[in-house]
């Protein structure tokens, strides 16, 4: 792909097509890692998609700054002032579409109800960009009435899949989780407790268990000794340890306790976990 595409379609066009859509393309488009990528709005007619796919830039909007990294999205409404643009040492590579239509009151109110934010983050962002790749591939060149058309359903079926694909979280704390995730995954044998977890974040405590809460229904603790004995598992049935070795290189301070959480969690004791396991394979 080009480092910048940037289709506009025609006010004439639109108001040639056969029939209304609930939201109609004006605008669609990619930039890939430009440098001084900055813009400002005091009143814009149109709404506007953003997803960014890499790099980080930021969106200031009703009175907020967003840092925005890839799988982020935003959807600015008509009217409103914003700004947004690049960091300059990681510029962002960014899909847009700036469209309009009678059905954003609907589609905002719907957001409303289902609590989808004005910037949110998607885990799998790539069938976004795919349908917005879509569009794009639909609309470069020697587009006709059909291909906007088409382009148009796309559309809509890309924005009212958002509330079942965007993480309630914020991108912020979805960037805690990630860090979060793997911090634990990489200090398993460390026997963490919550305050280094969260002194690793920079973020307090409360705000750490809110979102392991929101995210896994759990602790972060709960979460980081579920980790250890998956962990633990994977030694009993790949290695001839014996249970306390084991127990002890995964930071237990006994091996009772250790063969007590072990069956809280799977069931059966150690012991008997690795002879079942063992027969199946």
């Amino acid at each position: 792909m080009e480092k910048y595409i940037n289709i506009v379609l025609p006010d004439k066009t639109i108001d040639a097509l056969e029939f209304r859509h609930n939201f109609t393309i004006s605008r669609v488009g990619y930039y890939e890692e430009p440098r001084h990528h900055y813009i400002e709005r005091a009143d814009l007619g149109d709404a506007i998609l953003l997803l960014c796919i890499g790099g980080s830039g930021y969106v200031e909007y009703k009175g907020r700054k967003y840092d925005i990294h890839r799988g982020d999205a935003a959807l600015l409404e008509p009217h409103v002032p914003h700004k947004y643009g690049e960091r300059d040492r990681d510029p962002w590579s960014v899909l847009w579409v700036h469209f309009r239509g009678e059905g954003l009151p609907g589609l905002l109110s719907l957001y409303k109800e289902s609590g989808v934010p004005p910037v949110f983050h998607m885990e799998n962002y790539q069938p976004a960009a795919d349908q917005i790749n879509r569009i794009i591939l639909l609309l470069r060149s020697h587009y006709n009435s059909l291909s906007v058309h088409r382009a148009c359903c796309i559309l809509q079926m890309l924005l009212l899949d958002f509330p079942d694909t965007c993480s309630h979280r914020s991108p912020e704390d979805s960037r805690y989780m990630e860090k979060a995730l793997h911090f634990m995954k990489e200090n398993l044998y460390a026997n963490l407790d919550l305050q280094s977890v969260s002194r690793h974040l920079g973020i307090s405590s409360f705000h750490t268990i809110r979102i392991f809460k929101s995210a896994f229904m759990t602790t972060p603790m709960q979460y980081y000794n579920a980790l250890r004995l998956d962990e633990a598992g994977r030694q009993l049935l790949h290695t001839d340890d014996t249970v306390e070795e084991i127990s002890r290189r995964m930071g237990y301070s006994s091996q009772f306790y250790f063969s007590q959480q072990f069956k809280k969690k799977t069931g059966l004791s150690p012991t008997a976990y690795r002879k079942m396991m063992r027969s199946k394979f």
